[in-house]
């Protein structure tokens, strides 16, 4: 495992439980593996918003990094997303600010993403792991900002075959084609 993971969304056949206000998250089936991508560090996906593993207790128990601020949920289809370690969940009531990295605005950007117009008009250069932030500056203007924080190959997320695996929930951010 590296620490700059190279999928942007691994599917799990398994569905979570997490209530409003607790860290621990318990999965349907004892799928909470290395093998099936849970590391610590790398993003759990539930009801598409991304918070960071923590710790792993069991095969069906996960710890998360902040405590789950969504409505309780106990069938919420759950993926990983191989985003790097070291980026925590980040402070609901800090928002998204111009230089506040955190799991909601680092994407993985793929060769397609990577190539789309109005991408490249914000400011996404090639594939790989991103920041993307919109801010407003004090003169009320509206700001975007994309900072390549790692280049991956033109194969990033893409198996051996160069056949792109499933795209991570940034649809209203990336431009799809």
């Amino acid at each position: 495992m590296s620490a700059w993971g190279k999928r942007d969304r691994i599917e799990v056949s398994a569905t979570a439980r997490a209530n409003l206000g607790s860290t621990t998250v318990v999965t349907s089936a004892p799928v909470v593996t290395a093998a099936n991508g849970f590391y610590a560090g790398y993003s759990l996906v539930i009801a598409n918003e991304d918070y960071a593993i923590q710790t792993i207790t069991n095969s069906t128990t996960i710890v998360l990094d902040t405590a789950y601020r969504g409505a309780n949920v106990a069938t919420a289809n759950i993926a990983i997303q191989e985003d790097p370690k070291w980026i925590p969940t980040g402070n609901a009531a800090i928002g998204h600010r111009a230089n506040n990295l955190n799991k909601a605005n680092v994407y993985g950007v793929d060769r397609i993403e990577a190539n789309v117009p109005g991408n490249k008009a914000n400011g996404i250069v090639g594939p790989g792991w991103l920041s993307y932030t919109t801010y407003t500056t004090t003169q009320g203007a509206t700001r975007k900002k994309a900072e390549l924080l790692v280049a991956m190959s033109k194969n990033f997320n893409a198996n051996a075959t160069g056949t792109l695996f499933g795209d991570a929930n940034d649809g209203s951010i990336l431009k799809e084609s």
